[in-house]
């Protein structure tokens, strides 16, 4: 980030002390939704804000965390629509945190759809997560004990400094190997069931707004 966007939000993020002893604090929020008080926290820092919900349940409910190349826009941006929609930085936080308690108590009723759904989801690839989940683990443990064995060779003279690094190397890019099917799989698989989630409790959120 350069200097000038730096200084354009120094005063908004409130840094009136040096690098880095940028100050932190939190506010506390507390609300009513449908006669329930919800209480939040929001955690600021010069990079970061956070709102947790800690009552009735304790729930992450937002973060904005833009890239520190681009800080200074991404908060100028945030200070703009705040200013357009007529709301202050708390007003907007209180906002996030009503919807994320929403969405989590519409997430509590789905529950059991939520989970049966997702389980339906899972037999697809479930036996291939745990095929490809052993064969990381049994190619982890070979090259676990390999390293053993080659540290063992190089301490005691049998091997070089060379021979030695170039030896851990591929061993490590054997882990790798092993690991990154399962890691892409499972990445795939979590991203889908979250998105079941998401898309019930939008699909739930349709349904009250059309009663309404």
């Amino acid at each position: 980030m350069s200097k000038i966007n730096f200084e354009s939000v120094q005063k908004i993020l409130h840094l009136d002390a040096p690098y880095p002893n940028f100050p932190s604090w939190e506010e506390k929020l507390e609300f009513a939704v449908d006669g329930v008080t919800v209480k939040a926290i929001v955690k600021r820092a010069w990079r970061q804000i956070t709102i947790r919900i800690v009552e009735p349940f304790d729930v992450h409910a937002w973060t904005f965390e833009p890239p520190l190349i681009a800080l200074g826009a991404a908060i100028r941006h945030r200070q703009a629509l705040l200013e357009k929609r007529g709301i202050t930085d708390t007003e907007d936080c209180i906002v996030k945190a009503r919807n994320a308690y929403l969405r989590h108590v519409a997430y509590l009723r789905l529950k059991p759809e939520i989970d049966a759904a997702q389980q339906e989801f899972l037999k697809q690839f479930s036996q291939k997560l745990d095929s490809l989940l052993l064969v990381s683990e049994a190619v982890n443990a070979r090259v676990r004990m390999e390293k053993t064995e080659q540290r063992r060779k190089f301490k005691a003279g049998e091997i070089g400094q060379k021979e030695y690094q170039l030896a851990l190397k591929n061993l490590q890019q054997q882990a790798c190997d092993a690991s990154t099917p399962y890691s892409n799989l499972k990445y795939k698989v979590d991203t889908e069931l979250k998105d079941i989630q998401n898309s019930m409790i939008d699909e739930w959120f349709a349904g009250q707004v059309k009663n309404d």
